[in-house]
């Protein structure tokens, strides 16, 4: 007869077997750094994947000496963690013959960049019938970054977007009712739902609202929509100093968590710029930047912006920032460390703490930059030990989004 294990006995059998999990991913982790480039190779290495990034997105040929040895696997691995996987292949098909990778490299890579062509295709067909809908329900629908940003590029496919955010003005209930029929999840900014596979999320508010300031910020976005213009394409757009804070906004809510915010989000924020800089009005777009003391914060991404692309916008500098925190910024976005609050939960207790602490100390450097506080940040991450059904919810609502696409 087979032993039974009592509650008790069986916790204590989850937390050994959950320390063992955290050991083994810490482990794995730390292999993986082993067998990366290091040193110069490892900046050598970064300096090719901006040379052929710049040369997909700025529509060039690329420059690289043929007598460095480059690492393919590595730059594969490093391009599609930062999100710029499809366009740095597309920026070698542009080398000669003789420069490209060995075939079966290049056929992996191929492979990769289909999968990120075919979902822009879905997603415009997702699109294309989400404006369907509102044409015949007397809906209308803002268009926010996502899909919309790919046009920016000279390859439009090539930008990878895991989703479609879009706005409904006064009709949000409308919206869930008429198209969110598929895993239904309700967030707290937004509620998604899905069609033919896509996530859709339905913004009711554009940023989270945790300070006062990132209220105030919120309720600006919301006024703005009514400054909203329509296009061609049946989806309405905000004015171009608007969308921009509302891009940058984005980029500096994934700045705040302790896994860094990739080369993907930075460079929509570059080409947006680059793309409308003769329509946008500096000083009007200063005055919001000034209203919501978000200088610091722009201008910070003004430089990365510029660094990922190579250019530089003069007549939009509006301060400076300190030439070490701008360092550490290019440092934490091309390490893009292991976050273990996103990959493990509250599972693993003292070692989840422990590792908290660990990236919050690293991370002091950036809360001048920021719209909420050390304290809230360290808070927030906490959140899952503190209260647990928040985790246990998580899962469950993800369970059914998965359970739903098979």
């Amino acid at each position: 007869m087979k032993k039974r294990t009592s509650p008790s006995e069986q916790t204590k059998a989850n937390d050994s077997q959950a320390r063992a999990d955290a050991k083994f991913h810490l482990d794995y982790a730390e292999r993986q750094n082993r067998q990366r480039p290091t040193g110069a190779n490892s900046q050598k290495q970064i300096e090719i994947m901006l040379e052929l990034l710049r040369a997909a997105v700025l529509d060039r040929d690329p420059v690289l000496d043929p007598a460095v040895n480059v690492d393919w696997d590595d730059l594969m691995d490093r391009a599609s963690k930062q999100g710029i996987l499809a366009w740095v292949y597309d920026g070698i098909s542009k080398l000669p013959k003789e420069q490209q990778p060995p075939r079966q490299q290049r056929i992996n890579w191929a492979l990769s960049a289909q999968e990120i062509w075919d979902r822009y295709h879905k997603q415009k067909e997702v699109l294309a019938d989400m404006v369907r809908v509102c044409d015949e329900n007397g809906m209308r629908m803002l268009l926010l970054k996502g899909i919309g940003l790919s046009e920016l590029y000279p390859k439009p496919e090539s930008r990878p977007s895991g989703d479609i955010d879009v706005f409904f003005y006064d009709d949000f209930e409308k919206a869930n009712d008429l198209l969110g029929r598929d895993g239904f999840v309700h967030w707290g900014k937004h509620d998604e739902w899905q069609i033919g596979g896509i996530e859709i999320e339905n913004h009711k508010n554009f940023i989270n609202v945790d300070s006062k300031r990132q209220r105030k910020i919120n309720q600006f976005l919301l006024d703005s929509t009514r400054d909203s213009y329509p296009t061609e394409f049946g989806f309405s757009l905000f004015p171009p100093e608007v969308n921009f804070i509302f891009l940058m906004l984005h980029a500096m809510e994934h700045f705040e968590s302790a896994y860094p915010v990739s080369y993907k989000t930075i460079l929509d924020l570059g080409m947006f710029l680059l793309k409308n800089q003769d329509v946008m009005d500096p000083r009007c777009l200063f005055v919001i930047l000034k209203k919501f003391r978000l200088e610091k914060s722009f201008e910070l991404l003004l430089q990365l912006s510029e660094y990922l692309l190579g250019i530089r916008f003069s007549s939009f500098h509006i301060t400076t920032v300190p030439s070490h925190d701008f360092e550490k910024a290019i440092d934490s976005i091309n390490t893009r460390c292991l976050d273990l609050r996103m990959n493990h939960g509250s599972d693993y207790g003292i070692l989840y703490i422990w590792s908290l602490v660990r990236q919050y100390s690293k991370m002091r450097w950036k809360y001048k930059y920021l719209m909420v506080s050390k304290l809230f940040l360290l808070k927030k991450s906490l959140a899952p030990i503190i209260q647990p059904s928040i985790l246990n919810n998580y899962r469950k609502l993800k369970q059914n989004i998965f359970s739903t696409n098979s």
